[in-house]
């Protein structure tokens, strides 16, 4: 799937037969749609879109995670030591966090806060 495109699946649409429908999110009327379809404010998401309201905290972000040398899409950064690159089988998730557990020497799920996770998907810069 190109990057300009997302699976209408992802908004949470049922599509009978498995039909996979792709959308251009380079054009803002797919955008709005998707934003009137997730219950959002469509009005301020235009706004927002209309005078690049985050622009600078996207292109900062997005300086961050390229200045620490995230180049695959997905990448999943655990508590802001480990990396995960790439498209990764539930194993390879599996194993990663069993891992930072038995370093972690505490249960996560007893110790809430203790695990960090965070999802970066990269858009390019142009």
């Amino acid at each position: 799937m190109s990057k300009e495109s997302l699976s209408l699946k992802a908004f949470g649409l049922k599509i009978p037969g498995q039909v996979s429908l792709v959308v251009n999110l380079d054009d803002q009327q797919n955008l709005l749609d998707a934003v009137t379809r997730s219950g959002l404010d469509r009005d301020r998401a235009q706004a927002v879109l209309q005078k690049n309201e985050f622009s600078k905290e996207v292109r900062d972000e997005e300086s961050i995670y390229a200045n620490a040398g995230i180049s695959s899409v997905p990448s999943i950064i655990l508590n802001d030591q480990y990396l995960l690159q790439g498209a990764q089988l539930p194993e390879s998730f599996l194993n990663a966090f069993e891992q930072l557990i038995k370093k972690l020497k505490v249960n996560p799920l007893l110790f809430p806060g203790t695990l960090k996770l965070i999802n970066v998907a990269l858009a390019p810069t142009s």
